[in-house]
Protein backbone atom coordinates (compact mmCIF):
# COMPACT_ATOMS: atom_id res chain seq x y z
CA UNK A 1 0.00 0.00 0.00
CA UNK A 2 1.41 3.38 -1.00
CA UNK A 3 1.89 6.22 1.47
CA UNK A 4 -0.75 8.23 -0.41
CA UNK A 5 -3.35 5.55 0.21
CA UNK A 6 -2.36 5.10 3.85
CA UNK A 7 -2.59 8.86 4.41
CA UNK A 8 -5.92 9.20 2.62
CA UNK A 9 -7.85 11.69 4.77
CA UNK A 10 -11.46 12.74 4.31
CA UNK A 11 -12.79 15.98 5.72
CA UNK A 12 -16.50 16.82 6.04
CA UNK A 13 -16.99 20.58 6.35
CA UNK A 14 -20.15 21.68 8.18
CA UNK A 15 -21.20 25.33 8.15
CA UNK A 16 -23.49 27.12 10.63
CA UNK A 17 -23.61 29.95 13.14
CA UNK A 18 -24.48 30.64 16.78
CA UNK A 19 -28.19 30.88 15.94
CA UNK A 20 -28.30 27.70 13.87
CA UNK A 21 -27.13 24.11 14.00
CA UNK A 22 -23.44 23.92 13.10
CA UNK A 23 -23.49 20.19 12.35
CA UNK A 24 -25.47 19.64 9.15
CA UNK A 25 -27.65 16.56 9.45
CA UNK A 26 -26.79 15.31 5.95
CA UNK A 27 -23.07 15.20 6.69
CA UNK A 28 -23.63 13.58 10.07
CA UNK A 29 -25.83 10.87 8.55
CA UNK A 30 -23.31 10.26 5.78
CA UNK A 31 -20.42 9.95 8.22
CA UNK A 32 -22.35 7.51 10.43
CA UNK A 33 -23.34 5.41 7.40
CA UNK A 34 -19.91 5.31 5.76
CA UNK A 35 -18.00 4.40 8.92
CA UNK A 36 -20.50 1.65 9.64
CA UNK A 37 -19.95 0.19 6.18
CA UNK A 38 -16.17 0.75 6.09
CA UNK A 39 -14.52 1.41 9.44
CA UNK A 40 -11.13 1.79 7.76
CA UNK A 41 -12.14 5.17 6.38
CA UNK A 42 -10.47 8.11 8.09
CA UNK A 43 -13.22 10.75 8.28
CA UNK A 44 -13.07 13.95 10.28
CA UNK A 45 -15.77 16.57 10.54
CA UNK A 46 -14.88 20.21 11.04
CA UNK A 47 -17.59 22.73 11.96
CA UNK A 48 -17.24 26.44 11.29
CA UNK A 49 -19.21 29.47 12.45
CA UNK A 50 -19.57 31.50 9.26
CA UNK A 51 -20.43 34.65 11.23
CA UNK A 52 -17.16 34.57 13.14
CA UNK A 53 -14.69 33.47 10.46
CA UNK A 54 -14.05 34.74 6.94
CA UNK A 55 -14.03 32.38 3.96
CA UNK A 56 -10.25 32.77 3.78
CA UNK A 57 -9.84 31.84 7.46
CA UNK A 58 -12.05 28.76 7.07
CA UNK A 59 -10.26 27.69 3.87
CA UNK A 60 -6.90 28.17 5.58
CA UNK A 61 -7.88 25.91 8.45
CA UNK A 62 -9.10 23.28 5.97
CA UNK A 63 -5.85 23.43 3.99
CA UNK A 64 -3.81 23.13 7.20
CA UNK A 65 -5.47 19.76 7.88
CA UNK A 66 -4.13 18.64 4.47
CA UNK A 67 -7.08 16.38 3.54
CA UNK A 68 -7.16 14.25 0.42
CA UNK A 69 -10.87 14.91 -0.06
CA UNK A 70 -13.17 17.68 1.21
CA UNK A 71 -16.95 17.12 1.22
CA UNK A 72 -19.52 19.93 1.39
CA UNK A 73 -23.31 19.80 1.69
CA UNK A 74 -24.47 22.54 -0.65
CA UNK A 75 -27.98 23.93 -0.44
CA UNK A 76 -29.55 27.31 -1.20
CA UNK A 77 -28.71 28.60 2.27
CA UNK A 78 -25.07 27.44 2.11
CA UNK A 79 -24.44 27.99 -1.61
CA UNK A 80 -22.46 31.24 -1.38
CA UNK A 81 -20.47 30.01 1.61
CA UNK A 82 -19.46 26.72 -0.07
CA UNK A 83 -18.55 28.52 -3.29
CA UNK A 84 -16.38 31.08 -1.52
CA UNK A 85 -14.60 28.57 0.72
CA UNK A 86 -14.09 25.87 -1.92
CA UNK A 87 -12.50 28.35 -4.33
CA UNK A 88 -9.86 29.39 -1.81
CA UNK A 89 -9.23 25.79 -0.67
CA UNK A 90 -8.42 24.84 -4.27
CA UNK A 91 -6.15 27.86 -4.65
CA UNK A 92 -4.23 26.82 -1.53
CA UNK A 93 -3.94 23.17 -2.58
CA UNK A 94 -5.01 22.14 -6.07
CA UNK A 95 -4.54 18.45 -5.23
CA UNK A 96 -7.47 18.41 -2.79
CA UNK A 97 -10.52 16.73 -4.36
CA UNK A 98 -13.70 18.68 -3.60
CA UNK A 99 -17.00 16.78 -3.57
CA UNK A 100 -20.35 18.55 -3.22
CA UNK A 101 -23.78 17.07 -2.62
CA UNK A 102 -27.18 18.39 -1.61
CA UNK A 103 -29.94 20.34 -3.32
CA UNK A 104 -27.90 22.68 -5.54
CA UNK A 105 -25.52 20.06 -7.03
CA UNK A 106 -28.42 17.64 -7.52
CA UNK A 107 -30.11 20.02 -9.95
CA UNK A 108 -27.23 22.22 -11.10
CA UNK A 109 -24.34 19.76 -11.13
CA UNK A 110 -23.37 20.25 -14.77
CA UNK A 111 -23.44 24.04 -14.44
CA UNK A 112 -21.26 23.89 -11.31
CA UNK A 113 -18.64 21.68 -12.96
CA UNK A 114 -18.63 23.71 -16.18
CA UNK A 115 -18.36 27.12 -14.55
CA UNK A 116 -16.29 26.51 -11.41
CA UNK A 117 -12.94 24.77 -11.70
CA UNK A 118 -12.67 24.18 -7.95
CA UNK A 119 -15.44 21.54 -7.89
CA UNK A 120 -14.45 18.01 -8.91
CA UNK A 121 -17.42 15.72 -8.19
CA UNK A 122 -21.16 16.34 -7.72
CA UNK A 123 -23.38 13.78 -5.97
CA UNK A 124 -26.90 13.72 -7.41
CA UNK A 125 -29.74 12.92 -5.02
CA UNK A 126 -29.35 10.62 -2.01
CA UNK A 127 -25.72 10.32 -1.00
CA UNK A 128 -25.22 7.36 1.33
CA UNK A 129 -24.21 4.57 -1.06
CA UNK A 130 -22.92 6.97 -3.71
CA UNK A 131 -20.44 8.85 -1.51
CA UNK A 132 -19.20 5.59 0.03
CA UNK A 133 -18.47 4.19 -3.44
CA UNK A 134 -16.68 7.39 -4.52
CA UNK A 135 -14.47 7.44 -1.42
CA UNK A 136 -13.60 3.75 -1.73
CA UNK A 137 -12.55 4.29 -5.36
CA UNK A 138 -10.44 7.33 -4.51
CA UNK A 139 -8.86 5.65 -1.49
CA UNK A 140 -7.58 2.90 -3.75
CA UNK A 141 -6.26 5.40 -6.28
CA UNK A 142 -9.01 4.59 -8.78
CA UNK A 143 -10.17 7.83 -10.44
CA UNK A 144 -12.43 6.13 -12.99
CA UNK A 145 -15.85 6.66 -11.37
CA UNK A 146 -17.94 5.71 -14.39
CA UNK A 147 -19.36 2.61 -12.66
CA UNK A 148 -20.90 4.71 -9.85
CA UNK A 149 -24.46 5.90 -10.50
CA UNK A 150 -25.87 9.31 -9.50
CA UNK A 151 -22.77 11.46 -9.99
CA UNK A 152 -21.19 14.01 -12.31
CA UNK A 153 -17.44 14.43 -12.39
CA UNK A 154 -14.63 15.89 -14.41
CA UNK A 155 -12.52 13.60 -16.59
CA UNK A 156 -9.82 15.67 -18.26
CA UNK A 157 -11.73 18.26 -20.32
CA UNK A 158 -15.10 16.51 -20.27
CA UNK A 159 -17.89 16.15 -17.72
CA UNK A 160 -19.06 12.60 -17.17
CA UNK A 161 -22.67 12.09 -16.07
CA UNK A 162 -23.65 8.61 -14.85
CA UNK A 163 -27.16 7.07 -14.78
CA UNK A 164 -29.65 8.00 -12.04
CA UNK A 165 -30.67 5.09 -9.82
CA UNK A 166 -33.28 5.46 -7.06
CA UNK A 167 -32.85 2.09 -5.39
CA UNK A 168 -31.37 3.19 -2.01
CA UNK A 169 -33.87 2.60 0.82
CA UNK A 170 -33.58 4.24 4.25
CA UNK A 171 -36.15 1.69 5.49
CA UNK A 172 -33.34 -0.88 5.39
CA UNK A 173 -30.78 1.32 7.15
CA UNK A 174 -29.74 0.16 10.61
CA UNK A 175 -26.37 1.78 11.24
CA UNK A 176 -25.55 3.32 14.65
CA UNK A 177 -25.86 7.09 15.03
CA UNK A 178 -22.44 8.50 15.92
CA UNK A 179 -22.28 11.37 18.40
CA UNK A 180 -18.58 12.25 18.56
CA UNK A 181 -19.18 15.45 16.55
CA UNK A 182 -22.19 16.45 18.65
CA UNK A 183 -20.74 16.62 22.16
CA UNK A 184 -20.71 20.43 22.22
CA UNK A 185 -23.85 21.03 20.16
CA UNK A 186 -26.93 22.71 21.62
CA UNK A 187 -29.14 22.30 18.55
CA UNK A 188 -29.46 19.52 15.98
CA UNK A 189 -31.78 18.62 13.11
CA UNK A 190 -32.92 14.99 13.02
CA UNK A 191 -34.94 12.97 10.50
CA UNK A 192 -37.14 9.93 11.07
CA UNK A 193 -38.39 9.79 7.46
CA UNK A 194 -37.74 11.22 4.00
CA UNK A 195 -40.21 12.44 1.42
CA UNK A 196 -43.51 14.32 1.38
CA UNK A 197 -47.04 13.43 0.23
CA UNK A 198 -48.15 16.93 -0.73
CA UNK A 199 -46.22 17.70 -3.93
CA UNK A 200 -46.43 21.50 -3.56
CA UNK A 201 -45.28 23.12 -6.78
CA UNK A 202 -42.64 25.31 -5.12
CA UNK A 203 -40.82 22.34 -3.57
CA UNK A 204 -38.28 19.92 -5.07
CA UNK A 205 -38.06 17.61 -2.05
CA UNK A 206 -39.21 14.43 -3.79
CA UNK A 207 -37.45 14.79 -7.13
CA UNK A 208 -34.99 11.98 -6.45
CA UNK A 209 -37.46 9.49 -5.01
CA UNK A 210 -38.55 6.54 -7.10
CA UNK A 211 -42.19 7.32 -6.29
CA UNK A 212 -43.29 10.95 -6.32
CA UNK A 213 -45.13 12.24 -3.23
CA UNK A 214 -44.09 9.20 -1.22
CA UNK A 215 -42.64 8.93 2.28
CA UNK A 216 -40.16 6.34 3.48
CA UNK A 217 -39.46 5.69 7.16
CA UNK A 218 -36.38 4.57 9.04
CA UNK A 219 -36.83 1.43 11.14
CA UNK A 220 -38.47 2.27 14.45
CA UNK A 221 -35.80 0.44 16.46
CA UNK A 222 -33.13 2.63 14.85
CA UNK A 223 -35.07 5.83 15.50
CA UNK A 224 -35.67 4.98 19.14
CA UNK A 225 -32.00 4.09 19.65
CA UNK A 226 -30.83 7.28 17.92
CA UNK A 227 -33.16 9.56 19.88
CA UNK A 228 -32.05 8.06 23.18
CA UNK A 229 -28.45 8.74 22.14
CA UNK A 230 -29.32 12.36 21.30
CA UNK A 231 -31.10 12.92 24.62
CA UNK A 232 -27.97 11.72 26.40
CA UNK A 233 -25.77 14.40 24.83
CA UNK A 234 -24.43 16.71 27.56
CA UNK A 235 -25.19 20.12 26.00
CA UNK A 236 -28.08 19.49 23.62
CA UNK A 237 -31.04 21.82 24.24
CA UNK A 238 -33.15 21.44 21.10
CA UNK A 239 -33.98 18.81 18.47
CA UNK A 240 -35.71 19.98 15.29
CA UNK A 241 -37.35 17.11 13.41
CA UNK A 242 -36.69 17.58 9.69
CA UNK A 243 -39.61 15.38 8.58
CA UNK A 244 -42.25 16.91 6.29
CA UNK A 245 -44.72 15.74 8.97
CA UNK A 246 -44.18 13.35 11.85
CA UNK A 247 -47.83 12.36 11.42
CA UNK A 248 -47.40 11.01 7.90
CA UNK A 249 -47.98 7.78 9.83
CA UNK A 250 -50.27 8.71 12.73
CA UNK A 251 -49.45 5.84 15.07
CA UNK A 252 -45.75 6.23 14.48
CA UNK A 253 -46.01 9.97 15.16
CA UNK A 254 -47.86 9.38 18.44
CA UNK A 255 -45.24 6.80 19.41
CA UNK A 256 -42.45 9.30 18.66
CA UNK A 257 -44.01 11.98 20.86
CA UNK A 258 -44.53 9.46 23.66
CA UNK A 259 -40.83 8.60 23.49
CA UNK A 260 -39.59 12.20 23.66
CA UNK A 261 -42.03 12.90 26.51
CA UNK A 262 -40.71 9.89 28.39
CA UNK A 263 -37.12 11.05 27.95
CA UNK A 264 -37.93 14.61 28.99
CA UNK A 265 -39.79 13.28 32.04
CA UNK A 266 -36.59 11.45 33.03
CA UNK A 267 -34.64 14.70 32.66
CA UNK A 268 -37.16 16.53 34.82
CA UNK A 269 -36.97 13.80 37.46
CA UNK A 270 -33.16 14.08 37.49
CA UNK A 271 -33.28 17.91 37.56
CA UNK A 272 -31.71 18.25 34.13
CA UNK A 273 -32.58 20.74 31.38
CA UNK A 274 -35.45 19.61 29.17
CA UNK A 275 -34.86 19.33 25.43
CA UNK A 276 -37.08 21.50 23.23
CA UNK A 277 -38.75 19.73 20.33
CA UNK A 278 -39.45 21.51 17.01
CA UNK A 279 -41.93 19.97 14.57
CA UNK A 280 -43.41 20.69 11.12
CA UNK A 281 -47.07 19.91 10.47
CA UNK A 282 -50.21 21.00 8.62
CA UNK A 283 -52.59 22.18 11.34
CA UNK A 284 -55.75 21.59 9.29
CA UNK A 285 -54.89 17.90 8.88
CA UNK A 286 -54.50 17.19 12.61
CA UNK A 287 -57.11 15.14 14.48
CA UNK A 288 -57.86 15.38 18.20
CA UNK A 289 -55.41 12.58 19.14
CA UNK A 290 -52.54 14.31 17.37
CA UNK A 291 -53.38 17.73 18.81
CA UNK A 292 -53.59 16.43 22.37
CA UNK A 293 -50.31 14.55 21.95
CA UNK A 294 -48.64 17.73 20.66
CA UNK A 295 -50.12 19.70 23.54
CA UNK A 296 -48.50 17.31 26.03
CA UNK A 297 -45.08 17.69 24.38
CA UNK A 298 -42.51 20.21 25.60
CA UNK A 299 -41.82 22.32 22.52
CA UNK A 300 -40.40 25.51 23.97
CA UNK A 301 -40.54 28.95 22.40
CA UNK A 302 -39.94 27.99 18.74
CA UNK A 303 -41.36 24.47 18.84
CA UNK A 304 -44.15 24.59 16.26
CA UNK A 305 -43.62 25.18 12.56
CA UNK A 306 -46.96 25.49 10.76
CA UNK A 307 -46.47 25.94 7.02
CA UNK A 308 -49.51 28.04 6.14
CA UNK A 309 -47.92 29.81 3.09
CA UNK A 310 -51.13 31.76 2.30
CA UNK A 311 -54.79 31.94 3.34
CA UNK A 312 -55.93 32.77 -0.20
CA UNK A 313 -57.47 29.68 -1.82
CA UNK A 314 -56.71 30.81 -5.38
CA UNK A 315 -53.02 31.04 -4.45
CA UNK A 316 -53.13 27.68 -2.66
CA UNK A 317 -54.84 26.00 -5.63
CA UNK A 318 -52.17 27.35 -7.99
CA UNK A 319 -49.41 25.73 -5.92
CA UNK A 320 -51.30 22.43 -5.38
CA UNK A 321 -51.83 22.85 -1.64
CA UNK A 322 -54.99 21.89 0.28
CA UNK A 323 -57.59 24.68 0.60
CA UNK A 324 -57.63 26.91 3.66
CA UNK A 325 -60.47 26.44 6.18
CA UNK A 326 -60.28 29.37 8.61
CA UNK A 327 -62.73 27.91 11.14
CA UNK A 328 -61.01 24.52 11.23
CA UNK A 329 -57.56 26.09 11.41
CA UNK A 330 -58.42 28.31 14.38
CA UNK A 331 -60.28 25.49 16.14
CA UNK A 332 -57.26 23.20 15.89
CA UNK A 333 -54.90 26.04 16.85
CA UNK A 334 -56.87 26.60 20.06
CA UNK A 335 -56.60 22.92 20.98
CA UNK A 336 -52.90 22.82 20.11
CA UNK A 337 -51.94 25.96 21.99
CA UNK A 338 -53.83 24.92 25.13
CA UNK A 339 -54.80 28.52 25.89
CA UNK A 340 -51.31 29.79 25.19
CA UNK A 341 -49.28 26.92 26.64
CA UNK A 342 -47.65 26.21 23.26
CA UNK A 343 -46.63 29.22 21.10
CA UNK A 344 -47.68 28.76 17.47
CA UNK A 345 -45.17 29.75 14.78
CA UNK A 346 -46.17 29.96 11.13
CA UNK A 347 -44.56 30.47 7.72
CA UNK A 348 -45.79 32.41 4.70
CA UNK A 349 -44.46 32.58 1.14
CA UNK A 350 -45.06 35.82 -0.74
CA UNK A 351 -44.97 36.03 -4.53
CA UNK A 352 -46.69 32.71 -5.30
CA UNK A 353 -48.60 32.72 -8.63
CA UNK A 354 -51.84 34.63 -8.10
CA UNK A 355 -50.53 36.26 -4.94
CA UNK A 356 -50.54 40.04 -4.54
CA UNK A 357 -49.09 42.38 -1.96
CA UNK A 358 -52.56 42.94 -0.47
CA UNK A 359 -53.27 39.20 -0.32
CA UNK A 360 -49.95 38.70 1.42
CA UNK A 361 -50.86 41.41 3.95
CA UNK A 362 -54.19 39.66 4.65
CA UNK A 363 -52.39 36.35 5.26
CA UNK A 364 -49.88 38.11 7.51
CA UNK A 365 -52.68 39.88 9.42
CA UNK A 366 -54.55 36.60 9.92
CA UNK A 367 -51.44 35.10 11.50
CA UNK A 368 -50.82 38.07 13.78
CA UNK A 369 -54.39 38.99 14.77
CA UNK A 370 -56.81 36.06 14.30
CA UNK A 371 -54.26 33.36 15.13
CA UNK A 372 -52.19 35.51 17.49
CA UNK A 373 -49.12 33.62 16.29
CA UNK A 374 -45.99 33.81 18.37
CA UNK A 375 -43.87 34.26 15.23
CA UNK A 376 -44.45 34.54 11.49
CA UNK A 377 -41.54 33.84 9.16
CA UNK A 378 -42.09 35.13 5.62
CA UNK A 379 -40.09 34.06 2.57
CA UNK A 380 -39.91 35.44 -0.95
CA UNK A 381 -40.84 32.69 -3.44
CA UNK A 382 -37.84 30.78 -4.72
CA UNK A 383 -38.34 29.15 -8.12
CA UNK A 384 -36.14 26.14 -7.48
CA UNK A 385 -34.76 23.79 -10.17
CA UNK A 386 -36.52 20.45 -9.88
CA UNK A 387 -39.78 21.99 -8.67
CA UNK A 388 -42.91 22.15 -10.82
CA UNK A 389 -42.80 25.94 -10.70
CA UNK A 390 -39.35 25.80 -12.31
CA UNK A 391 -40.96 23.97 -15.25
CA UNK A 392 -43.97 26.31 -15.25
CA UNK A 393 -42.13 29.66 -15.14
CA UNK A 394 -43.43 30.61 -18.59
CA UNK A 395 -46.98 29.48 -17.79
CA UNK A 396 -47.13 31.87 -14.82
CA UNK A 397 -44.82 34.51 -16.40
CA UNK A 398 -42.47 34.34 -13.42
CA UNK A 399 -39.20 36.24 -13.69
CA UNK A 400 -36.69 34.68 -11.28
CA UNK A 401 -32.96 34.67 -10.60
CA UNK A 402 -31.30 31.79 -12.49
CA UNK A 403 -28.87 30.92 -9.68
CA UNK A 404 -29.20 30.36 -5.91
CA UNK A 405 -31.29 31.49 -4.12
CA UNK A 406 -33.47 31.46 -7.31
CA UNK A 407 -35.59 34.29 -5.88
CA UNK A 408 -38.62 35.62 -7.72
CA UNK A 409 -37.84 39.01 -9.32
CA UNK A 410 -41.39 39.82 -10.44
CA UNK A 411 -44.64 38.31 -11.68
CA UNK A 412 -47.82 39.68 -13.31
CA UNK A 413 -49.44 40.07 -9.87
CA UNK A 414 -46.43 40.94 -7.71
CA UNK A 415 -44.09 43.66 -8.99
CA UNK A 416 -40.41 43.91 -8.08
CA UNK A 417 -41.14 46.92 -5.89
CA UNK A 418 -43.95 45.10 -4.06
CA UNK A 419 -41.72 42.08 -3.49
CA UNK A 420 -39.09 44.34 -1.96
CA UNK A 421 -41.70 46.01 0.27
CA UNK A 422 -42.96 42.60 1.40
CA UNK A 423 -39.40 41.53 2.11
CA UNK A 424 -38.67 44.64 4.15
CA UNK A 425 -41.96 44.28 6.02
CA UNK A 426 -40.98 40.69 6.89
CA UNK A 427 -37.56 41.87 7.96
CA UNK A 428 -39.09 44.56 10.18
CA UNK A 429 -41.30 42.04 11.95
CA UNK A 430 -38.39 39.61 12.41
CA UNK A 431 -36.19 42.37 13.80
CA UNK A 432 -38.87 43.33 16.34
CA UNK A 433 -39.71 39.73 17.19
CA UNK A 434 -36.07 38.77 17.76
CA UNK A 435 -34.71 41.94 19.40
CA UNK A 436 -37.45 44.45 20.33
CA UNK A 437 -40.10 42.18 21.84
CA UNK A 438 -41.48 44.96 24.02
CA UNK A 439 -42.50 46.73 20.79
CA UNK A 440 -44.25 43.56 19.61
CA UNK A 441 -46.11 43.42 22.92
CA UNK A 442 -47.43 46.98 22.46
CA UNK A 443 -48.53 46.22 18.87
CA UNK A 444 -50.23 43.00 20.00
CA UNK A 445 -52.11 44.80 22.77
CA UNK A 446 -53.21 47.92 20.88
CA UNK A 447 -53.35 47.19 17.14
CA UNK A 448 -55.62 44.16 16.65
CA UNK A 449 -56.64 43.89 13.00
CA UNK A 450 -54.10 46.52 11.99
CA UNK A 451 -50.86 44.95 13.16
CA UNK A 452 -49.43 44.63 9.66
CA UNK A 453 -50.25 48.27 8.96
CA UNK A 454 -48.40 49.23 12.14
CA UNK A 455 -45.35 47.19 11.11
CA UNK A 456 -45.50 48.87 7.69
CA UNK A 457 -45.33 52.25 9.44
CA UNK A 458 -42.30 51.11 11.43
CA UNK A 459 -40.74 49.80 8.21
CA UNK A 460 -41.18 53.14 6.50
CA UNK A 461 -39.68 54.96 9.50
CA UNK A 462 -36.61 52.71 9.38
CA UNK A 463 -36.30 53.21 5.60
CA UNK A 464 -36.26 56.97 6.14
CA UNK A 465 -34.04 57.25 9.23
CA UNK A 466 -31.91 54.07 9.10
CA UNK A 467 -31.61 53.32 5.39
CA UNK A 468 -28.44 51.23 5.85
CA UNK A 469 -30.56 48.67 7.69
CA UNK A 470 -32.31 47.72 4.48
CA UNK A 471 -29.29 47.01 2.31
CA UNK A 472 -30.22 43.35 2.17
CA UNK A 473 -28.34 41.01 -0.14
CA UNK A 474 -28.69 37.70 1.65
CA UNK A 475 -31.69 35.65 2.73
CA UNK A 476 -33.87 37.61 5.13
CA UNK A 477 -33.34 35.54 8.27
CA UNK A 478 -29.56 35.53 7.92
CA UNK A 479 -29.63 39.31 7.87
CA UNK A 480 -31.82 39.43 10.96
CA UNK A 481 -29.32 37.26 12.82
CA UNK A 482 -26.51 39.52 11.62
CA UNK A 483 -28.32 42.56 13.01
CA UNK A 484 -29.06 40.70 16.24
CA UNK A 485 -25.35 40.12 16.66
CA UNK A 486 -24.54 43.78 15.99
CA UNK A 487 -27.32 45.35 18.04
CA UNK A 488 -26.58 43.22 21.08
CA UNK A 489 -22.85 43.87 20.77
CA UNK A 490 -21.01 46.69 19.10
CA UNK A 491 -24.01 48.90 18.26
CA UNK A 492 -25.93 49.13 21.53
CA UNK A 493 -26.37 52.90 21.27
CA UNK A 494 -28.01 52.40 17.85
CA UNK A 495 -30.27 49.82 19.45
CA UNK A 496 -31.40 52.31 22.11
CA UNK A 497 -32.04 54.98 19.49
CA UNK A 498 -34.00 52.54 17.31
CA UNK A 499 -36.11 51.50 20.29
CA UNK A 500 -37.04 55.13 21.06
CA UNK A 501 -38.03 55.81 17.46
CA UNK A 502 -40.06 52.59 17.26
CA UNK A 503 -41.98 53.48 20.42
CA UNK A 504 -42.76 56.95 19.05
CA UNK A 505 -43.89 55.44 15.72
CA UNK A 506 -46.23 52.94 17.39
CA UNK A 507 -47.65 55.61 19.72
CA UNK A 508 -48.41 57.88 16.76
CA UNK A 509 -49.98 54.99 14.85
CA UNK A 510 -52.24 54.08 17.77
CA UNK A 511 -53.26 57.70 18.34
CA UNK A 512 -54.14 58.28 14.69
CA UNK A 513 -54.95 55.06 12.81
CA UNK A 514 -56.46 52.99 15.63
CA UNK A 515 -58.59 55.74 17.17
CA UNK A 516 -60.17 56.52 13.80
CA UNK A 517 -60.64 52.86 12.82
Amino acid sequence: MSDDIKNFKILFVSLGNKFWSKVQISLHVLKSYILHKNNKMQINMKTFDVDELSYAEIAGQIADINPSVVCFSMHIFTNDQVMGIAKIVKELNEDIIIIVGGGVPSFEGKKLLENYQFFDICVIGLGEEVLLAILEHLKEGNYDLSDINNIMYKKKDTIVSTPIDYHYRISKADYPFLTDDLQDEEFFFFETSRGCRFGCKYCAYNMFSEKKNAIEFYKWDKIERDIRVLFALPKLKRIAFADSSIFADKERGLKLLALVNELNADKLKNKKTLIDITLNFNLMLMDIDMLKALNRTFMGFDGTSVGLQSIDNEVLKNCARPPFDKEKFLENAAILSGNGKIPINTELIFGLPGDTYEKFKKSFEFCLSDLNANAVVCFRLQVIPGSRYWDEKEKYSMNAVSHPPYSLISSPTFSAGELKNAELLSFTFELIYRIFRNIKKIVDEKCYGKKVDCYETIRDMIKEKYSHFFKIDKLIRHDVYDYMYRLTGSERELRRQLLRDMKDTVTNFVNTRMKTA
